[in-house]
């Protein structure tokens, strides 16, 4: 096996750090948005504000899923993982 070809480049790991930042930014992006979201959707800004909660929890999901990696077969944790998050875009939009 090329111990090469698993190596992380500086490229890699920049694009890596940029993903992971606006992965997490993202949580906060709406918080000073959540009157003119309240107004847009004809909700009241305190229901507006489970936007934000849902984003966090789901967060914190994530965060406790994390050493899975670990334990069990990455691949099959990412699919899941992905499968989960798109659950929760879907559950976020409706």
């Amino acid at each position: 096996m090329n111990a090469n070809r698993h190596s992380l480049t500086p490229a890699l790991v920049v694009l890596m750090s940029i993903a992971n930042d606006l992965s997490v930014a993202s949580n906060y992006y709406v918080q000073p948005l959540l009157h003119t979201v309240a107004n847009d959707f004809c909700l009241s800004v305190s229901l507006a504000g489970f936007i934000v909660t849902t984003a966090q929890l789901s967060y914190t999901c994530g965060l406790l899923l994390v050493p899975l990696g670990d334990m069990l077969e990455r691949r099959g944790l990412i699919v899941s993982m992905s499968l989960l998050e798109a659950g929760g875009m879907v559950i976020t939009a409706t």
